[in-house]
């Protein structure tokens, strides 16, 4: 048995030797079988310890005849066949497998050597021999034969540790789906426990899983299985394994959409590519098998298409519900099985909105009607149709304030076809749409005449100037008349009922052209006045005008036209309004009649540079007046300068041409500009007069003179000066700091500097100029120059006030003494009136002087 002790006895080897003393005595030899070393032999007793077929040698220690006679017979195994256990000590009482020997014997006894393990050596052969100690020594082998039984000392182990295979769904019950396999090395098969799973069983002899039930992948799409294994000892030994199944899918669902049918609205104004529904469409089942691809099956008249991954549908083309207002069609989802697809058709109704997109059409246009002047009011003239393929308010027509298909149009006042023979409608029809769509015809609206009107000329006068010289023949002039009238009504016939005595003119009655017909003399006479009737044709009655025609007869064009001077210069002011007045030419001709009538136009520019092109175009002239007005306000700073050649024209095409040159004179329209609002300037240490402290600078957007920039001091100073020109600031003096010992702000000194320009009451700005003196030396507190100059100037004016009081108050006194002299020697004195010299004529100097004498006469003496 395996797994026994080391030294276990396995089997007792006997050899008997007949002979005697040595020759008998036996020894024990293992001579094959015993590579491994299992065993252990005794050399004595013969003892084996291991189950091995062993070769024993029995050897008797004296001569062969000493065991047998004469040592002639050789040892040999008391037993051939050796059982398991053999003893050394033979006991009649012994079980069955121990035979007595009936000459000597000695038991060899075989024990283990080591630890025997069946798994590794179910079986050991041994070959034992026997040999005795005669000389020659003698022996005997036999073939031990040794099993070595099991025990339960392995446990059963599954091939695998991990199984893992698939399975179909809906396989039927009792399929076989996988075989396990577990192995034991300890004597027997392993058996299997049952799963005790409601889907699989597993046969515990053969291992092979069965299925139980369908499978569904849907419900449950793997299985994880422990799985057992166990051996018949005692007690039982068992391991267990892992078994996953993978359910693999068979195309057993239909894909499904979320609705039977499905019903939407869209537009119909609708971009091409618009997406209008989501088709989804589920399927259970997994791969391919649950792939869901889309397409539709209906004509959609090319409306419509579906994506086939996403289900979703778009517009093909633009929408048109007057075309077609509703699509039907059916949707199918498919799954992309490879075998046997399944599919689900879906219907899919799209209703178009109808959206404002037509406009009202009139059935007829332009209507025509035709309609007596004499049609009473309210009665209705036309009637017009109107249709909109709009549905609801889109359609609905209104034409004013009323909402029909048909309109009647319907006179309002009564008709008069002189003062409009037709009348063009323009109606309009719009829809209740939003935003409102609509349309307009034309109605022409022709007004049939009565013969109410006379003619009338164009004109109650004709004025016709006519050269002497012209010749026999030619046409003079043509009169015209109109009538409000038609057809007939209104046919003209001419004719000159006076002042065509002599023949010189003729009429034609239909055209009302007038030639000449004999030679006019301007000597002769110089003006006709023919008197022109013009009659309608009128049925029963006719009507009839006149007009006079009064013929001028003109002298030849003998002179030309002649300006007095070759050139002319005017100017205007800038930024005057359109149409102001420049200046005005003149010229003469001495002809007589219409040809010393001239008329006055703007030829083309002449002064020489790239703008000269269109100065004439920036004035007009008065063709009868020679007035010249400007069409444009002009801008000095833009152009100051224009020139442009007028013509005198006569009507025999005799002229002549002046230059006029037109100066522009410039405006103060623009403030002066200082490149800051503030400048800052520090008062060195050493300063003295005429220093330069700094700069300003301005400048001016006029030109001319309004442009150049001057600057001053608003406030004069005793400190500082400011150069006109170039805007530097000078010391006129040195500048001391009051020596103070409070603190006040007297560092800076502040200046105004005003920038203009020349002109007087120009605009001006004004800048501040901020000087620091923080750095000039102190001295003690003196009266600022300005302060001293307000305080001179103003005791200056007191005084002189009393001082003008006081010579009034003597000059009255004196007056009133004067005149009471005079008055007593009444007579006036010599010495009370000045002298003049009489030799001088009186003039503006002498009478300058009698002015001055004068006043001085009544001063008295001593104050001239």
């Amino acid at each position: 048995m395996e797994d026994v002790e080391v030294g276990f006895l396995v089997h007792h080897i006997i050899a008997k030797d007949p002979d005697e003393g040595r020759n008998g005595q036996v020894t024990y030899h293992i001579l094959s079988g015993n590579e491994n070393k299992a065993f252990v032999l005794d050399e004595i007793t013969g003892t084996v310890t291991s189950v091995l077929w062993i070769f024993l040698y029995c050897a008797s220690h004296g001569n062969i005849g000493e065991c047998i006679p004469r040592n002639t017979e050789i040892p040999h195994y008391y037993n051939s066949l050796p059982s398991c256990e053999c003893w050394n000590n033979w006991d009649p009482n012994l079980d069955q497998n121990t035979f007595l020997i009936p000459f000597f014997f000695i038991i060899g006894l075989l024990t283990t050597a080591q630890l025997l393990d069946r798994e590794i050596q179910e079986w050991y052969s041994l070959t034992v021999m026997a040999l005795d100690d005669g000389s020659p020594a003698l022996s005997a082998t036999q073939v031990l034969t040794i099993i070595v039984l099991d025990v339960n000392d392995e446990t059963p182990i599954f091939l695998k540790q991990l199984y893992e295979t698939a399975v179909r769904e809906n396989q039927h019950p009792g399929e076989f789906v996988i075989k396990v396999e577990a192995v034991d090395r300890d004597v027997g098969s392993p058996v299997y426990e049952n799963l005790h799973d409601r889907y699989f069983t597993l046969n515990n002899t053969s291992g092979k899983l069965l299925v139980t039930r369908s499978l569904d992948r849907e419900d449950v799409s793997n299985f994880t299985l422990v799985i057992e294994c166990r051996d018949l000892g005692s007690p039982s030994r068992s391991s267990t394994a892992q078994l996953t199944l993978m359910v693999l899918d068979e195309n057993d669902h239909n894909p499904l959409f979320a609705k039977s049918q499905y019903q939407i609205s869209v537009r119909e104004d609708l971009e091409e590519g618009s997406a209008i529904l989501d088709l989804f469409a589920s399927d259970e089942d997994d791969g391919l098998n649950g792939e869901v691809r889309y397409s539709l099956v209906d004509n959609t008249f090319g409306a419509f298409a579906i994506n086939s991954v996403t289900g979703s549908i778009v517009t093909t083309k633009a929408l048109d519900r007057e075309t077609k207002s509703q699509y039907t069609f059916r949707a199918v989802a498919s799954d992309c099985s490879t075998h046997l697809p399944r599919s689900t058709t879906v219907r899919v109704v799209v209703h178009i909105d109808d959206i404002n997109d037509n406009d009202p059409v009139f059935l007829q246009n332009p209507l025509r009607a035709f309609v007596p002047a004499e049609t009473p009011v309210n009665e209705t003239v036309a009637t017009v149709r109107v249709e909109d393929v709009d549905l609801g308010s889109n359609g609905a027509v209104v034409f004013k304030t009323s909402y029909k298909l048909v309109g009647s149009l319907v006179l309002n006042n009564v008709l008069d076809r002189e003062t409009a023979s037709s009348h063009r409608l323009v109606l309009l029809a719009s829809d209740h749409g939003t935003p409102s769509l609509n349309s307009t015809a034309t109605v022409l609206i022709t007004v049939l005449d009565v013969n109410d009107n006379p003619p009338v000329f164009s004109s109650p006068e004709y004025h016709i100037h006519l050269k002497e010289s012209i010749p026999v023949g030619s046409h003079v002039t043509e009169v015209s008349a109109n009538d409000c009238d038609a057809g007939t009504n209104a046919e003209i016939t001419y004719a000159i009922i006076s002042g065509n005595d002599r023949g010189h003119f003729r009429l034609d009655g239909k055209t009302g052209s007038v030639d000449l017909m004999k030679i006019l003399d301007y000597e002769d006479t110089m003006k006709f006045t023919l008197i022109i009737q013009a009659t309608d044709g009128g049925a029963d009655v006719k009507n009839v005008a006149f007009s006079v025609v009064l013929v001028s007869i003109l002298d030849d064009n003998d002179y030309s036209p002649l300006f007095l001077f070759p050139s002319l210069s005017c100017s205007v002011s800038e930024n005057l309004p359109t149409f102001s007045f420049v200046c005005a030419v003149n010229a003469l001709d001495f002809d007589k009649g219409s040809y010393g009538h001239l008329t006055y136009s703007v030829q083309s520019s002449c002064l020489a540079h790239r703008e000269a092109p269109r100065d004439h175009n920036m004035f007009f002239i008065d063709p009868l007046t020679g007035d010249i007005h400007t069409k444009q306000m002009f801008d000095y700073e833009s152009q100051n300068r224009y020139c442009l050649i007028i013509q005198a024209k006569d009507k025999g095409d005799s002229l002549a041409t002046v230059t006029v040159q037109v100066d522009i004179e410039g405006r103060d329209e623009f403030d002066p500009v200082f490149t800051q609002d503030q400048y800052f300037f520090n008062l060195p240490e050493r300063n003295e007069a005429g220093q330069l402290l700094g700069r300003v600078t301005a400048s001016d957007s006029d030109g001319g003179l309004d442009g150049v920039v001057h600057y001053s001091l608003l406030k004069t100073s005793s400190f500082f000066s400011v150069n006109q020109t170039s805007g530097n600031i000078y010391l006129t003096q040195a500048v001391h700091r009051k020596k103070n010992g409070s603190k006040r702000n007297d560092d800076t000194l502040e200046l105004l500097v005003r920038a203009h320009s020349p002109q007087i009451e120009s605009k001006f700005t004004v800048c501040t100029v901020l000087v620091n003196v923080s750095n000039s030396p102190e001295s003690y507190p003196i009266v600022s120059a300005y302060s001293l100059t307000i305080s001179i100037s103003v005791s200056l004016i007191v005084f002189l006030l009393l001082a003008v009081s006081l010579t009034a108050l003597i000059l009255r006194h004196k007056w009133k003494y004067l005149t009471n002299a005079c008055v007593k020697k009444e007579v006036v004195s010599s010495s009370c009136l000045p002298r003049f010299p009489t030799s001088q004529p009186l003039g503006p100097n002498n009478l300058l002087g009698l002015v001055q004498f004068h006043h001085l006469a009544w001063l008295p003496p001593g104050l001239y």
